[in-house]
Formats: C-alpha cells, structure tokens, sequence
C-alpha cells in the first residue's frame, strides 16, 4: 500500500541473513534460487483436516485463536489433510494499522494426505502446494508469489507499493524448521 511506512529488510536469505539487491542478478543467474515476496505478518502453520482449518499455531507453537484468526479456523482449504504454512496477515488501513480480514498466505506445505514431504526439494514442494492450493475457493487463503526472472525490479515494485521485500529460497533446499 503506497504511503504507509514499513520495515524495509534488503533480501532475506535465510536467518540473520541479507543480502544487498545488487546482489539479485548474481543469485538469479545462478538458477538456484526462488524469490517470494515477503509479507508483513506473523509465520504460522496451519492444520487442515478433511478440507477443513482446524488449528493455527506460531513458529514456537503459539495457538492462533479468536481474533488472531478471525474467521480462518474452519474455512474451507483443498480437499485433504495436513499442514500448509504461510504468513498470516490483515488488511491494513492508511495508517498502517492492521484491520479487516485476516489472510493465510502460503508459502510451503509439510505433509498432506498422509505424506511427509519436508524432505522434498523446495520447487517440489511448491508444487504440492500449488495442486493443493488449486482446489481452494477462498480469497483469504492465497498463494504468496514466486518467481525467478526479473527480480531486481520487481524487488523495485515491492517496495515502491509499500511492500516489505522478497524472500531467497534456494531450488533445492529441503525443509527445516527453526524451532518449534
């Protein structure tokens, strides 16, 4: 949104980690990096079962409830079971301050229908998660998007609409997590 001040992070690469954006052609030349915009919200994993959101929980295992989740929990998201994570977010008005509706913006899939899949490459992931995101009919579950050409502009654009930056993922990375 144009004209709210944000925090403004260079390319987030992994934790404690930025890098400059005259870095950008390097790391998108190489082809082993995905780039995600990075959206100003909390992390948090979302168990889906039977189609159905039945819990949210932070990074360190925090339940999201109530006004935290605002209507998520039991919305409709694929035709499956497991769990999806993504940056949960609210619209924001000319101020900055966060209301409206709460969203889910995924960005990684750790298992579904019974399959782990944390050991997958990163692409791979995203494109389970990409078949599971396909089936869902909610405006407020959406994929955060990715790409892998022209990224030092459109890091440019993200941050003239008032966007916090983008996210390096390298292609092959399988997933950890940081704790929790």
């Amino acid at each position: 949104m144009a004209g709210v001040a944000r925090k403004r992070i260079n390319l987030y690469v992994g934790p404690k980690e930025t890098i400059p954006r005259e870095k950008l052609a390097e790391l998108e030349a190489s082809g082993e990096w995905l780039f995600e915009e990075k959206h100003d919200g909390f992390w948090c994993v979302a168990t889906v079962e039977a189609g159905v959101i039945t819990s949210m929980a932070s990074r360190t295992g925090i339940s999201f409830e109530g006004a935290e989740s605002a209507g998520l929990l039991g919305l409709e998201a694929g035709q499956g079971s497991g769990r999806i994570v993504g940056e949960l977010t609210a619209d924001t008005n000319t101020v900055g301050e966060r209301c409206g509706e709460r969203r889910l913006r995924l960005f990684d899939v750790l298992d579904w229908n019974g399959h782990d899949l944390r050991e997958l490459p990163q692409y791979e992931r995203r494109e389970a998660l990409e078949m599971i995101h396909g089936v869902i009919g909610s405006e407020r579950l959406t994929l955060v998007e990715q790409r892998t050409e022209d990224i030092a502009a459109w890091f440019d654009e993200i941050i003239a609409n008032g966007g916090e930056g983008i996210v390096g993922k390298r292609r092959t990375a399988r997933y950890r997590a940081r704790t929790g």
